[in-house]
């Protein structure tokens, strides 16, 4: 049976990228404020620019940014950084130290780590209550709030649109425009 630490490193796996980020950034807030990841969007720009635009263009310009990606980071050098998934080198997510930090913030308190990565933990009963048994059951979510997503929605084929976003599944695309349909009526 694998220990805790493994068990929530196989969780953090397959969570859906915003639920492993707002963790992420819990973690840097205490260990490493300098790794949070942010939506990349014009609130990033103001926040972290407050109108010094040719600042922002120099870190634009020595980074690694794409203007139509989902997350942005600062690397060691206070450039940007882009990124749409976590598993992306860019990112600077490290479930290893992630799921160390985790194992001891939320010790004993499984189900509310649970419900933060979308997951039944089961415990199961031994001498020294140090595995879980994970029961996975992806959780598909439609996009309609992302500003950059809802953009190019209407402009784009289903098959464009999800070969463009690649890292989106057909379910997620569907439940957005049923969502819009209920929206509608």
């Amino acid at each position: 049976m694998n220990t805790m630490n493994e068990q929530i490193k196989e969780a953090l796996e397959n969570a859906s990228d915003s639920a492993v980020i707002g963790l992420w950034n819990e973690y840097a807030d205490e260990n490493s404020p300098d790794d949070q990841i942010y939506s990349n969007d014009d609130s990033f720009f103001e926040e972290n620019f407050q109108g010094r635009v040719m600042d922002a263009v120099r870190a634009v310009t020595f980074g690694d940014y794409r203007y139509s990606a989902d997350y942005v980071a600062f690397d060691g050098y206070a450039n940007i950084v882009s990124f749409d998934s976590i598993n992306e080198d860019n990112c600077p997510v490290d479930l290893d130290s992630l799921a160390d930090w985790l194992t001891e913030e939320y010790d004993g308190n499984y189900d509310e780590l649970a419900e933060r990565l979308d997951y039944e933990f089961e415990i199961e009963e031994d001498d020294d209550m140090e595995s879980l048994e994970v029961v996975t059951a992806p959780q598909y979510h439609d996009f309609c709030d992302d500003v950059d997503k809802m953009r190019d929605f209407p402009n784009m084929t289903k098959a464009d649109f999800l070969a463009f976003y690649s890292y989106l599944t057909e379910e997620e695309y569907d439940m957005t425009v049923e969502k819009l349909k209920n929206s509608a009526n």
